[in-house]
């Protein structure tokens, strides 16, 4: 819970420095490419169907 915590916290003052710096619009445009960013490293780091994973 610390460390989730703490990441939220820097994650909160990231986004406030990038509303105050850039303005709102840039704010949601990061977290689109960072949400983008992560589903794709989901999507290459994910498991084929048929395999075993033993």
């Amino acid at each position: 819970n610390l460390i989730s915590g703490l990441m939220m916290l820097a994650a909160s003052v990231i986004a406030g420095a990038l509303w105050h710096g850039f303005g709102a619009s840039f704010t949601f445009y990061a977290g689109a490419l960072f949400a983008t960013v992560s589903l794709v490293g989901l999507l290459f780091l994910r498991h084929p169907r048929g395999e075993n994973r033993d």
